[in-house]
C-alpha cells in the first residue's frame, strides 16, 4: 500500500465516518507497523539509521560465529525477529545469503 493509498483511505474514512475514526485507524496502522524497536512509521532518516543498526548487529554476530552455517542461522534469526524474510541459500553459497542480511541497503 502506497502513501497515496493511505491518504485516500484516510480521507474516505474521514468523510464516511469521522476524522476521529480516521485518526484512530491511522494510529492502529502505525501501531501494527511497530516491530520491537523498529518503527516503520518513522521518517526516512530514522529508518535509515535503524537499517544501519540492524545490519551492524547482524555483521557483528556474523563475525563472532565459528562457521558460515552458524553465521547464516544467527543472521536469519535477527532479521526474522523483525518479520523480514531472510535470504535464501542458492547454490550452497552461504556467504551470498549472509551478505544481504549484513547490509543496510538490503
Amino acid at each position: 500500500m502506497s502513501v497515496s493509498d493511505l491518504a485516500a483511505r484516510y480521507i474516505k474514512t474521514a468523510e464516511h465516518e469521522s476524522y476521529v475514526h480516521a485518526n484512530l485507524e491511522s494510529q492502529n496502522l502505525c501501531h501494527q507497523l511497530h516491530i520491537a524497536d523498529l518503527d516503520l512509521c518513522a521518517d526516512n532518516p530514522e529508518l535509515l539509521e535503524a537499517s544501519k543498526k540492524l545490519a551492524d548487529k547482524s555483521d557483528t554476530k556474523r563475525q563472532r560465529t565459528k562457521s558460515p552455517f552458524d553465521a547464516f542461522e544467527v543472521c536469519r534469526h535477527i532479521v526474522s525477529f523483525y518479520l523480514i524474510k531472510p535470504s535464501i541459500i542458492k547454490d550452497d553459497s552461504l556467504e551470498a545469503a549472509i551478505n544481504p542480511m549484513c547490509s543496510s541497503r538490503w
